[in-house]
């Protein structure tokens, strides 16, 4: 099936240098607008607990709809913190929509860069646009992981803390990743990079001129707020599309709130009441599955749920789909 063509990333994989104490991290808003007490929460978080400098724009309170402010303003604030010679790392403060209109004018801007060093990049959700599109369009590893204002820097699990950390300032690979939680829709073991994110910004990369590069990669995907017909939709867009034709794996996050409706009383009973999102996703990727068999794993711990563990995008994994799942970072 080649219902569109797709893209094939031959860039030699740029590993971000790690951070030390004191590092100078610079936070930027190109999606929905913030609160700002969660905010200087998680600004706390970075300098107490990470040991970090974060530093930040002046009109990064700009609101114009419900973005955080223009789309030239957001565009220029990402270019800047992506091309700073003076901090090590862009930390996002939080999703929602809008990276959508800075994608092609970020990247065209960066690859007129010279000698653009990669840095530390930190984000999910909307930015999953802009995480794979760094390490699709320039070879940047980048990080899947929480956001300055969301939950997980004010009030981390270990695992969360540990996966961050060990990303941030550590030098050797993440390791094995297998929790309770975790299980197999498909078995079997399947190697290769793990690219992916948010299951809708994966979607709608159909059709644009940067589709997701999903060819022997190992493909992570997680959402939330979807009905489980809705995650179903979506997936049946991706086969349909070819971009599960030769991926090597799928990985799903924690698909939070991905549940069906509640039954109205009185009504006449809606068909979709009684479906999970697992029931779904399985129904959706049967026809993958007749053709051949590739292991796929559930409720790897990140997305939107409760837990947002930290992982590179465009790192080497070997996932391991059996009684007891893992997925391991190299």
């Amino acid at each position: 099936m080649d219902m569109q063509k797709l893209p094939k990333t031959k860039l030699k994989i740029q590993i971000p240098k790690k951070l030390t104490k004191g590092s100078v991290v610079d936070l930027v808003a190109p999606s929905f607008a913030f609160d700002k007490t969660l905010f200087e929460s998680g600004i706390y978080t970075i300098q107490k607990n990470l040991g970090l400098l974060p530093r930040f724009r002046k009109d990064i309170f700009s609101q114009e709809m419900y973005f955080a402010g223009s789309d030239e303003r957001r565009l220029e604030e990402l270019f800047e913190a992506l091309t700073a010679s003076d901090s090590e790392a862009v930390f996002v403060i939080r999703g929602g929509y809008g990276t959508a209109h800075l994608y092609t004018s970020l990247i065209k801007k960066l690859k007129k860069v010279k000698n653009l060093k990669p840095k530390i990049v930190l984000g999910y959700s909307d930015f999953t646009l802009i995480l794979n599109g760094l390490h699709q369009e320039l070879g940047w590893q980048t990080f899947h992981g929480p956001m300055v204002c969301g939950r997980p820097f004010r009030e981390p699990n270990a695992l969360e803390t540990k996966t961050l950390m060990r990303c941030l300032f550590e030098k050797k690979p993440l390791g094995k990743i297998q929790t309770e939680k975790m299980r197999s829709f498909s078995q079997g073991t399947a190697s290769g990079k793990i690219v992916g994110g948010n299951l809708t910004l994966v979607t709608n990369t159909i059709g644009t001129p940067h589709p997701l590069d999903t060819k022997n990669n190992i493909l992570f995907l997680e959402d939330t707020d979807e009905r489980p017909y809705r995650v179903e939709r979506m997936l049946v867009h991706l086969l349909q599309a070819g971009m599960l034709d030769e991926v090597r794996g799928i990985v799903f996050g924690e698909m939070a709130n991905c549940v069906p409706p509640m039954p109205k009383s009185g009504v006449y009973p809606h068909p979709t009441e009684n479906i999970t999102v697992e029931m779904a996703i399985l129904k959706a990727l049967a026809p993958l599955l007749k053709k051949r068999k590739i292991p796929i794993i559930f409720d790897f711990p990140s997305g939107h749920g409760g837990n947002q563990i930290t992982f590179p995008i465009g790192g080497m994994v070997t996932l391991n789909a059996g009684k007891r799942p893992w997925v391991e970072f190299k």
